[in-house]
């Protein structure tokens, strides 16, 4: 005679003794920065220290095998340095990396969480990893921090990406402007991860950037505009903490109004959506790397119709160079300029405000030129830059210091009018070594001549 029913308001929570918990599925292995995972553990432990929960399963702290970290007042904590706090309990997020397979990871001896008691977890101001305080997923609908969507990013094989629900034995990273609150509804549904380009369409446009590295990748960051902008949605992201060995793209925000109360100033982002105007918009952004000299591409993906008066172009300040961002082009390759760190500008708008915003830079070159190439001595590999103020074809030649001809890099060639790069790998025509010495760069197009010296040094 027993009769079951659903709680008229709240939930029961009924908690169980869990003698040893253990993972359902062996832990995501892989070496790459892409491989980490955050891990959390949905169960009161009775030996909360990470020490215990993870050597038993994964060995001696060896990170060349495994690694582990946290987040301390926004930044990464090395595993070494919190092994034996007891830390290790419900809504605790940890980002993980294993580069051996099939590893389960038993957590030990504890309890189920009280559903009540960890509806909501505290934030610290900054980056927090929060691990999924239940056995079940949660959609990330039903999670808000101040009543609307977190500021919260997912690390899976794409990345850090905007969103992302809170998956069981896994977690978010989500961040905080000061401390507050993460409100999670204790129940499970469909899975609804938050995709930012939905909201792009008819007049609200908007562009995807992926930087895409030798390494790492960074696919989740959005430019764009908005006729309606609504408190309860998200009109910036946060970028997320930045990996070792990762590479990260990081756009800078705006001075206006509409973010004056946020006090971003000092902020960095992965996402930026501005109020629509008649003139034109540009976003800074910076690209950096852990790595010198990184071969780097970015990917740009288009959401709805980008006003056909208006004029695209891709500043690469690091280089002094424009790139027009015509409708065929969807990704431009280029090397990290031998540093860490690049900038760059997005500039979309009507001539004069291009003009008026384009940091002193033609974005239509005004002479023919070739620049001198960097780095200058280089060892083997150089770059070259050259403009041309109209469309014509290009020879560009690499002689030595006898006149002879060592290596032809383009040979009569169309190019359009802009500012074009050329890597020279220290080769001959026949793919041999060139010796250590001084060599002469000649560009030629239609009667003009330009030319520039480098020197190798093996």
């Amino acid at each position: 005679n027993n009769i079951s029913r659903r709680p008229q308001t709240g939930y029961n929570s009924i908690q169980i003794i869990v003698p040893d918990p253990a993972q359902p599925v062996a832990s995501h292995s892989g070496t790459t920065v892409n491989d980490y995972r955050i891990f959390s553990v949905p169960f009161v432990l009775d030996d909360k220290r990470p020490s215990t929960v993870f050597e038993d399963d994964l060995g001696t702290y060896d990170d060349s095998k495994w690694r582990l970290y946290d987040v301390n007042n926004g930044s990464l904590r090395e595993y070494q340095t919190f092994r034996t706090q007891q830390i290790v309990e419900p809504g605790k997020g940890f980002l993980l990396i294993l580069d051996m397979s099939g590893k389960y990871i038993d957590a030990g001896s504890g309890h189920s969480p009280d559903v009540s008691a960890y509806s909501q977890i505290p934030l610290d101001d900054g980056w927090n990893l929060i691990g999924n305080p239940f056995d079940f997923d949660i959609p990330f609908n039903n999670l808000s921090v101040n009543g609307i969507p977190p500021n919260a990013q997912y690390h899976g094989s794409s990345g850090w990406t905007t969103g992302g629900d809170l998956r069981k034995w896994e977690g978010l990273a989500i961040r905080s402007s000061g401390a507050s609150t993460l409100n999670i509804v204790p129940q499970t549904g469909p899975l609804s991860n938050y995709k930012l380009s939905d909201r792009f369409k008819d007049e609200n446009w908007g562009i995807k950037i992926s930087a895409i590295g030798e390494n790492s990748i960074d696919l989740d960051n959005y430019i764009g505009v908005y006729s309606e902008i609504d408190e309860t949605q998200r009109n910036f992201w946060h970028e997320p903490p930045q990996l070792p060995e990762a590479i990260s793209l990081r756009i800078k925000p705006v001075q206006n109004e509409l973010y004056k109360s946020y006090n971003l100033e000092n902020s960095i982002l992965s996402t930026l959506i501005q109020p629509i105007s008649e003139k034109g918009y540009y976003w800074d952004f910076e690209l950096v790397g852990d790595k010198v000299g990184e071969n780097v591409r970015l990917d740009l993906e288009y959401f709805a119709e980008i006003p056909e008066e208006f004029n695209k172009y891709l500043i690469d300040f690091n280089f002094n160079i424009v790139h027009e961002l015509s409708d065929d082009v969807e990704f431009i390759d280029f090397k990290t300029n031998y540093s860490k760190k690049c900038e760059f500008r997005i500039l979309i708008g009507d001539e004069s405000y291009v003009e008026a915003n384009s940091g002193g830079l033609a974005v239509v070159p005004t002479k023919f030129e070739l620049r001198q190439n960097f780095p200058n001595p280089f060892n083997p590999n150089t770059h070259m830059i050259f403009s041309l103020p109209q469309d014509n074809k290009v020879t560009l030649e690499v002689y030595n210091l006898l006149g002879q001809k060592v290596r032809s890099l383009i040979n009569n060639v169309n190019f359009r009018t802009g500012y074009h790069t050329v890597e020279w790998d220290g080769k001959n025509d026949a793919g041999e070594n060139v010796a250590s010495g001084m060599y002469v760069f000649r560009l030629i197009s239609g009667k003009e001549i330009n030319m520039k010296k480098g020197i190798l040094l093996r």
